[in-house]
């Protein structure tokens, strides 16, 4: 199954984030995966993300290994340029007809193992309990945007969760000027 599209949407009634992710796969219909991630969940996954981003830099580019915040960084922005320019961030959700492999319900995220290899897609995988696992790849650029969209939802939701990356409370203020 390959990752079609992902959404996070803050639920203020729940005060939870629901994620969508939606699987396709030629000859199959829609697959689609709803799970609430929570805050708890959330302020402990930022330090593996994190960890995760920097690691990856050192698998890819291990002779930059020593600059990895840096690269880290540039990777995030370039990745963000990169989804605007495509207009990924405004494609809405497709709800035609899909399967629902959980019943449609989401189940509450309690865990999340994060899986890298050199120049490989990152392998997430989100734990809900015993009856919900599922696995999102994520190329480099998906993985910044994931980032990003969770980061809103959490400003939305004004959960107190610093940014996730250095500079990214940056990226949002708006041109500047200098004189």
């Amino acid at each position: 199954m390959n990752l079609h599209q992902l959404q996070a949407t803050y639920n203020p009634e729940e005060d939870r984030i629901l994620f969508r992710v939606s699987f396709r796969d030629q000859q199959a219909p829609l697959q689609e995966v709803r799970a609430w991630l929570t805050r708890r969940l959330l302020v402990n996954l930022w330090p593996g993300v994190i960890k995760a981003l920097k690691t990856q830099v050192a698998l890819d580019q291990p002779l930059a290994a020593h600059a990895k915040d840096e690269i880290m960084n540039m990777e995030h922005l370039a990745s963000l340029t990169e989804i605007n320019a495509r207009g990924d961030f405004n494609v809405p959700f497709e709800t035609g007809e899909q399967a629902y492999p959980q019943d449609g319900r989401p189940g509450i995220v309690t865990s999340v193992n994060i899986h890298l290899a050199a120049n490989e897609a990152a392998r997430v995988v989100f734990i809900a309990g015993e009856k919900m696992e599922f696995e999102v790849r994520f190329m480099k650029t998906e993985f910044h945007g994931f980032c990003m969209m969770l980061q809103d939802c959490i400003k939305l939701a004004d959960w107190g969760i610093g940014p996730l990356l250095a500079g990214m409370e940056e990226i949002d203020a708006g041109p500047r000027v200098l004189n």
